[in-house]
């Protein structure tokens, strides 16, 4: 956690871990755990692995794409709303049984009252970097107490018995702030219930793949063949790769079902900023490693 966060979680919530997996995916918006996550959720299910998604905030300040839909732009609790329904589709989509918002009474730390936690926005810092949007709202997630929303996190975790966390890597993935902070609290808790963390990523080749399969199909503009190199790692960094291919299409429908965030074009998709990105059939996690561990080879 930052420094001045004054209060951890209680070590005294960590259980043996139970002989069964079950994994619990942390994500800061609808939509996020299908665009990213999708294929392994969706690999879980079909495989008789528990699943529980938990989700942070209700997106509310999302862009909105449909012009029918665009009246819910700027109404956060109208938008909330209606992006909680969309969820519940991809839930389906995906054959999810538990979802749950962060602060809700099924996911909220023994002895405190139940919060809704708000989506913080985002918008370019002085120094070119992604913060929240000032002012910062106080009922956003980015606003809240660090060591409680963790707290939140664990409660999920011993109340599911889960094994494993996954979420995003240190920068959210492209550091949205929302995205910062979940991957923070998510992994905290982990930490705290001594479970593994899996933490969401992109290799250079593949990104290199996304810009060609997208530029080939002409459909949107192609993302960036080389991003910056801090959102991308090498090939030999990654952990964890998940192949989806033989459940691509409940992805694809999981993420048509967030009307209000995407434009799907077959295997390939688009947000409101419009650059395409391929509904990529593997997903790639590397390790967490807790501050001052060591990797398995020791660097």
């Amino acid at each position: 956690m930052t420094s001045g966060t004054s209060r951890r979680p209680d070590r005294a919530a960590r259980t043996a871990r139970p002989e069964r997996e079950h994994v619990l995916f942390v994500h800061a918006h609808p939509d996020d755990e299908s665009i990213v996550t999708g294929g392994t959720i969706a690999r879980l299910v079909r495989d008789g692995v528990p699943v529980t998604v938990l989700t942070c905030t209700r997106g509310e300040r999302g862009d909105v794409i449909p012009d029918e839909l665009r009246h819910l732009e700027g109404d956060l609790r109208a938008l909330a709303d209606h992006r909680e329904t969309e969820l519940a589709d991809a839930m389906a989509a995906l054959g999810v049984t538990d979802h749950r918002f962060l602060g809700d009474p099924d996911a909220r730390w023994k002895g405190l009252e139940p919060r809704r936690y708000v989506d913080s926005g985002m918008e370019w810092g002085d120094e070119g970097v992604p913060v929240a949007l000032r002012p910062l709202d106080p009922d956003s997630l980015c606003a809240g107490d660090e060591a409680d929303e963790a707290r939140d996190v664990l409660a999920v975790i011993a109340d599911t018995d889960a094994t494993s966390v996954i979420t995003y890597d240190d920068h959210g993935g492209y550091g949205h702030p929302d995205h910062v902070r979940t991957h923070v609290i998510a992994t905290w808790a982990a930490e705290e219930a001594g479970i593994p963390a899996y933490l969401i990523t992109t290799t250079a080749s593949s990104a290199r793949e996304a810009h060609e399969l997208v530029a080939a199909r002409g459909r949107f503009p192609a993302p960036e063949a080389d991003p910056a190199g801090t959102l991308v790692l090498a090939d030999d960094q990654v952990d964890l790769a998940v192949d989806a291919s033989e459940v691509l299409d409940a992805k694809i429908r999981a993420i048509a079902a967030h009307r209000t965030q995407t434009v799907v074009d077959g295997d390939q998709f688009a947000l409101s900023h419009g650059i395409g990105a391929p509904i990529a059939p593997v997903e790639l996690f590397r390790l967490h490693r807790p501050a001052g561990a060591a990797a398995a080879d020791g660097t």
